[in-house]
């Protein structure tokens, strides 16, 4: 592993996921469920809150990223670079091209860095975090499309 590797100093794999503090998007995509036992509400899905929460996940790693991306030597991590731009790439073909998804709210809280180190850290857990979240997405959406939640 070369100096200028993305989480060179210490084990990614070691550190826990961190998601979007601003979105509840898992609890609010849940799938509509009528539950039997006495201590839980029936949950209904709402369609539209469900979208909102994605769009607003995706808004906010996509400008974490891009954030990340603007305080990187340009030349030291080109490699980490382009990788960290492939995926905002993506996430931003995403919130173009379906249609679905509404237009994100304004951010809360934004991420800002602090030193190259701790953010590299915090990069990590982020990066862990949008992995889960986008299992979420990708069953939200498959949920949605399906459209088993208006019979």
């Amino acid at each position: 592993m070369g100096s200028n590797t993305l989480f060179h100093g210490f084990n990614c794999t070691d550190l826990g996921a961190v998601v979007n503090p601003n979105t509840q998007t898992a609890s609010v995509c849940q799938p509509s469920q009528d539950v039997k036992c006495s201590d839980q509400k029936t949950s209904l899905f709402s369609e539209t809150e469900c979208l909102q929460n994605i769009a607003n996940d995706l808004d906010y790693h996509r400008s974490m990223l891009v954030e990340y991306v603007r305080t990187l030597d340009q030349k030291s991590n080109s490699e980490s670079i382009k990788e960290l731009n492939s995926i905002t790439n993506l996430m931003h073909e995403l919130q173009q091209s379906c249609e679905l998804l509404p237009k994100p709210e304004s951010l809360k809280d934004k991420w800002s860095p602090s030193n190259s180190f701790e953010d590299r850290k915090d990069l990590c857990k982020q990066l862990k975090g949008f992995q889960v979240r986008t299992i979420t997405i990708n069953r939200a959406l498959g949920y949605i499309c399906a459209g088993e939640y208006k019979k």
